[in-house]
């Protein structure tokens, strides 16, 4: 028996103001355009109960899912902390949850004056996380599961290929030497519809879209970015009651900015005017979808959860690389270096001095008859997942990026020899020797979920 809940509690930092994680400069804003949530859907699977929870946020703490953790336990001593899942839909609205995190700024994310300390926001989160989580264990009925596909285009390659071979994320599409954009457009949103199996009433809506929520992200004030619109949409439409898990697809080198496709008739999808024009897009295919369903899930499929705590491989530097930059770093300072040239020379030297060789961090498979959500801790590029999904012909597979740990970008060798931001080693906890090791390790679960039914 399929048995789903769900729950939901507002995550906006409170009591002052905070400072806005995702871009290099401090943005300490004085308004709350739209609040940020954790929604939580829970399922009861042959391995005991799974909790899911889609958070707007830039990234997921392993200390926040820790503290959240502890406070399940308050009410469930025996709820594991393997079979809860947070993943973050990428705002660059938000607050930041650690800071100390290996891939931020050259010495870490620190507490800006006038805002609330990482650690208050850390804690506020936890505290709505675990609230979320609760509500939906405890909610939990006999479901039935619609899935949904629609094949509008949402996300789109940003990294832009030169006759050279270099590349560079938002790189310039009317310079002469262009040639390519480096790599496909993101694929369909998929849909998960919740049916109350007796009342037969929508009980929530997964959205998988293969788009950061980044149409907004220069903003001064906290917004859930497109999700938040869809969000409204949603209740609007359907009733408060009705629960929205937004999730994102693999998008390590998509985003919802449009480069070779901008024309003057088209509504771009950058600031607050393409917040609301994405979102627009992403609620009418939601409800419209709903109508036309390609696959129905019935009460009676297995529903199974597998996960496994991966040692990725950092991408470190080698003793020659180690080398040179240290006499790089002697010779020069952060105040009269490119930032991009200088963060690569530093994060060389630092992960080469910690002697720490893995990231070790956890892959979860969520199936529910033919259909399987597929986590992973990366900003993942979309051959990955790609390469995934054909290897796992069997299931329909939803992956989600950017869940439980935040491992940053994982390039393709293509994307680390054209260089430049999301395929530089600062920006980049591990190489692509870490996504076929990723590739690998995912199919084998999957294909272990479907050979033990």
């Amino acid at each position: 028996m399929m048995r789903i809940g769900w729950g939901q509690a507002e995550i906006t930092p409170r009591g002052g103001a905070i400072s806005l994680y995702g871009q290099w400069d401090t943005r300490i804003p004085r308004q709350v355009n739209d609040p940020l949530r954790a929604v939580a859907m829970a399922i009861a699977t042959e391995e005991g109960d799974v909790v899911w929870v889609g958070c707007d946020l830039c990234y997921i703490s392993q200390n926040m899912m820790r503290a959240a953790h502890d406070e399940i336990r308050r009410q469930r001593p025996d709820f594991p902390f393997a079979h809860l899942i947070v993943s973050a839909t990428h705002i660059h609205t938000g607050p930041c949850l650690d800071n100390d995190r290996f891939v931020a700024r050259l010495d870490g994310v620190h507490d800006d004056a006038g805002a609330l300390t990482t650690r208050e926001c850390m804690e506020q989160v936890a505290r709505g996380v675990a609230r979320a989580a609760l509500m939906a264990l405890s909610s939990m009925r006999e479901s039935t599961v619609e899935v949904g596909v629609a094949w509008e285009q949402t996300g789109v390659c940003r990294r832009a290929i030169y006759q050279d071979g270099s590349a560079q994320m938002y790189g310039d599409v009317h310079r002469k030497d262009f040639r390519s954009m480096e790599g496909r457009d993101g694929g369909p949103m998929q849909f998960l519809y919740v049916y109350d199996a007796v009342r037969c009433d929508l009980t929530g809506v997964v959205a998988n879209i293969p788009c950061p929520a980044q149409c907004d992200e220069h903003a001064s004030y906290i917004t859930a970015d497109y999700f938040g619109v869809v969000r409204n949409h949603l209740q609007e439409a359907l009733g408060e009651a009705v629960c929205l898990l937004p999730l994102v697809r693999a998008a390590g080198d998509l985003s919802p900015h449009d480069m070779v496709d901008r024309m003057p008739c088209i509504t771009r999808c950058e600031g607050r005017s393409g917040a609301l024009h994405m979102g627009n897009r992403v609620a009418r295919a939601l409800l419209r979808e709903r109508e036309r369903p390609v696959s129905t899930l019935k009460s009676a499929v297995r529903v199974r959860h597998a996960s496994k705590d991966i040692p990725f491989p950092i991408w470190s530097a080698t003793d020659e690389e180690y080398r040179e930059s240290k006499a790089f770093l002697q010779a020069h300072s952060a105040n009269n270096t490119p930032g991009m040239l200088y963060s690569t020379h530093y994060t060389r030297v630092k992960r080469y001095e910690s002697g720490r060789t893995h990231y070790v961090a956890p892959v979860h498979a969520l199936r529910m008859g033919g259909v399987v959500l597929l986590s992973n801790p990366f900003e993942l590029y979309i051959a990955y997942a790609d390469r995934i999904r054909m290897r796992l012909a069997q299931a329909h597979v939803f992956d989600v990026q950017l869940a439980c740990e935040p491992l940053a970008y994982l390039p393709t060798p293509q994307a680390v020899r054209g260089g430049h931001y999301s395929a530089v080693n600062f920006v980049c906890a591990c190489g692509p020797q870490a996504g076929e090791l990723l590739v690998d390790e995912s199919v084998r679960m999957v294909e272990k979920l479907y050979q033990d039914a």
